[in-house]
């Protein structure tokens, strides 16, 4: 898998990956960095089974084992 990087300084700062440009500008590379962090987390998405209803969901990592139905009912404390 290729890695993002960061390129530039001050107002006109990029997010590069294999050469090219893919993200920006941005105002620094504070932002530049959040960005590559929000790519690299959406890139290792992978179809899971909800634990609870066993429905498939985009999980963002093997933490991840509920979809957002089964997280928002008023009877989930947390716990697996």
């Amino acid at each position: 898998m290729a890695q993002f990087r960061v390129k530039g300084t001050g107002a006109a700062v990029y997010v590069m990956r294999d050469g090219a440009r893919v993200a920006g500008p941005f105002r620094g590379v504070e932002m530049a960095e959040l960005c590559i962090d929000v790519m690299e987390r959406n890139a290792a998405k992978q179809k899971r089974k909800c634990l609870c209803c066993n429905a498939p969901f985009l999980s963002w990592g093997a933490g991840n084992r509920l979809c957002d139905v089964c997280k928002r009912r008023d009877n989930f404390d947390g716990a697996v």
